[in-house]
């Protein structure tokens, strides 16, 4: 994750170094400090293709018995699984998009973080 050029970077241990500073980060901070881009980039788009399945569910009940009372039940029901399938699949793409974005945000920090590194080790 902080591919930096010109700077020892040494992620699994925690410690940064640049000319003749040297960072070291807590063991339990710098695993906190670690994300994998490609993972969350994986999950938000199996979220997304779940989302999109459930999107696809679709519910067709037929009454034998047409002009029965039970038919109010029976459109109260399909309206209320197919409510509750709607919601179900908005939940899972709310979490895809914070997914995405999770990965996009971790991606700009560790751009941010290469560019700092290379200011500090440049002088400015």
């Amino acid at each position: 994750m902080f591919a930096v050029l010109g700077a020892s970077v040494l992620r699994a241990t925690g410690c940064y170094r640049v000319g003749q500073v040297q960072l070291s980060l807590g063991g339990e901070l710098t695993e906190m400090l670690q994300a994998d881009i490609t993972a969350l980039s994986t999950m938000s788009a199996a979220l997304e293709a779940h989302a999109t399945a459930i999107d696809g569910i679709g519910i067709s009940l037929e009454l034998i018995m047409p002009g029965s009372p039970i038919v109010q039940v029976e459109v109260a029901a399909k309206q209320a699984v197919l409510g509750a399938y709607r919601a179900l699949s908005s939940n899972i793409r709310h979490m895809a998009e914070v997914t995405h974005v999770a990965a996009n945000s971790y991606e700009n920090v560790d751009g941010w973080f290469a560019d700092q590194v290379r200011a500090l080790e440049s002088g400015q």
